[in-house]
């Protein structure tokens, strides 16, 4: 008995220790099945150990519930949470239509995690400046450049060549997706785009900016663009539920902090926030702003999560910083 007892017990230890390491990414229902198996081991040791005092042996098992259902719950809530920020897919549809199309060179290179891929858009020539964008969750590099080379002239960024690469294990890019290979692929992403380009504007929206931040901080770049951004992953986790502070906060798998990353940008930023948006609270995108070491404008807009790209006055206004212009006008 003392045998079974003591392998259960360690192998309860490594499944909650081996669950606790982003390196392996494991699934949802790996999460579930490894709290369960943490679970139904100590009910089996309670069985082993079982006394004879009918009193205590429901006191006990009473506090071990309470303690597996924590580890489960704690252990769920660590793997769901970075699967809904980050969902890796694909748009073929949209990859064909950019193979044919004019201006766009689609780039791929063996980046720190694996390979990356991503397109060029080409179109105003090599003396003009670079747009690097880091999109959005249910983006894609090839669904974003798609939709502009059909509104090019209209968007915000005429006059200027457009980069957008996929992220690890979106689209053509290999590799596991969370918050620390996000970081190390915007510098793979930039260093491989500085091989084209002289002068590069990085622009990120919802959750590129962080990696965008995490850019600027770390390479020089002209100037750095944020619609919706967050000032760290705690506060997307809290606005869902709020309940991450504290030794809580231990639970933040996506712990990507854009609130230090740019305490060290000096170059201009321009920041686009809404109170209406149900995904990114608007007092994160506030303390970010406040954190920046360098100029730094915050425009309030209206409009939910997904408005930031099709708004016509943040495109006028986005359009106006990039030529260095006053956006306060």
């Amino acid at each position: 008995k003392a045998f079974i007892c003591a392998v259960l017990s360690v192998a309860r230890v490594l499944i909650i220790r081996l669950m606790m390491q982003p390196r392996f990414q494991l699934t949802v229902i790996s999460f579930a099945v490894g709290g369960l198996i943490a679970f139904l081991s100590e009910l089996l040791l309670l069985i082993i150990l079982k006394g004879r005092n009918p009193v205590k042996r429901a006191v006990k098992i009473i506090l071990l519930l309470a303690v597996n259902i924590s580890v489960f719950t704690c252990t769920v809530i660590y793997g769901i949470a970075p699967a809904i920020i980050l969902q890796p897919h694909s748009d073929e549809a949209s990859y064909e239509f950019l193979k044919d199309a004019p201006f766009a060179e689609e780039i791929s290179f063996e980046g720190e995690n694996g390979l990356i891929n991503g397109w060029f858009y080409n179109i105003a020539g090599k003396d003009a400046p670079t747009v690097l964008y880091f999109y959005g969750n249910y983006e894609t590099a090839s669904t974003r450049l798609a939709y502009l080379t059909e509104s090019y002239e209209d968007s915000a960024f005429r006059d200027c060549n457009f980069a957008v690469f996929d992220y690890p294990s979106y689209g053509k890019s290999e590799g596991r997706c969370n918050d620390k290979a996000l970081l190390q692929f915007s510098l793979d992403v930039y260093d491989k785009l500085l091989t084209i380009s002289d002068e590069i504007i990085v622009l990120g929206y919802s959750v590129g900016t962080g990696p965008a931040c995490y850019l600027a901080g770390q390479r020089d770049v002209k100037s750095l663009i944020l619609y919706a951004p967050y000032a760290t992953g705690t506060d997307l986790y809290n606005n869902v539920l709020d309940i991450f502070h504290g030794p809580m906060e231990l639970l933040v798998a996506f712990d990507i902090k854009s609130i230090a990353y740019v305490r060290s940008i000096t170059e201009p930023a321009l920041i686009f926030a809404s109170g209406d948006d149900e995904v990114i609270p608007l007092s994160s995108s506030e303390r970010l702003a406040e954190a920046f070491c360098g100029r730094c404008t915050l425009i309030k807009t209206e409009g939910d999560h997904n408005s930031f790209l099709l708004s016509d006055f943040i495109k006028e206004k986005t359009a106006v910083f990039i030529k260095g212009g006053n956006v306060c006008d």
